[in-house]
């Protein structure tokens, strides 16, 4: 949970309370099959294939979202260059 909050923070860093609230839901959605005593989760290679699509769909998603905030210009130029010079 840790480093999923931090990934997804580092994607949203002017917006802590989302960067928190996103994976404490879906941590809170993964866990509606167990605490709804859905047996379907009882094979050991349906909970690994949950997972393994679970963070294969996070890293997915967090690439898609950095490379929509990515700066746009021209190459070379940084946001934080016009901050240094003076």
């Amino acid at each position: 949970m840790p480093l999923t909050v931090k990934a997804v923070h580092s994607v949203l860093p002017d917006q802590p309370g989302l960067a928190f609230g996103l994976p404490s839901a879906a941590l809170l959605l993964g866990a509606g099959p167990c605490l709804a005593n859905v047996r379907l989760l009882s094979s050991p290679v349906v909970v690994v294939t949950v997972a393994l699509a679970s963070a294969g769909s996070l890293v997915l998603g967090l690439r898609i979202l950095r490379r929509s905030r990515l700066p746009v210009g021209p190459p070379g130029d940084s946001l934080l260059a016009g901050s240094l010079d003076g």
